[in-house]
């Protein structure tokens, strides 16, 4: 009888704990998504303007010059010491 209810007892204790642990997870979770975010945004910003990215130009470039929209050459690349 007392090791039945003590069982029990056991039983909701763990439960509880499991249930606080996955709330307390959750709530951790979110917050981590939301901080990181903003320091690799940070971080993306730092790079860009470190190394004077103009994303727009760089991208206007291409799309006007179709350099980059020309196809490989079938022959490959080989490099000659001389």
């Amino acid at each position: 009888m007392i090791a039945n209810e003590a069982d029990t007892e056991l039983v909701r204790l763990r439960r509880g704990m499991e249930e606080w642990f996955e709330a307390r997870m959750r709530v951790l979770s979110v917050a981590y998504r939301r901080h990181v975010r903003y320091v690799l945004v940070a971080i993306g910003l730092f790079v860009a303007i470190a190394m004077n990215v103009d994303a727009l130009g760089v991208t206007n470039s291409s799309i006007v010059t179709k350099r980059f929209a020309q196809p490989l050459p079938n022959k490959p690349y080989v490099r000659t010491l001389t």
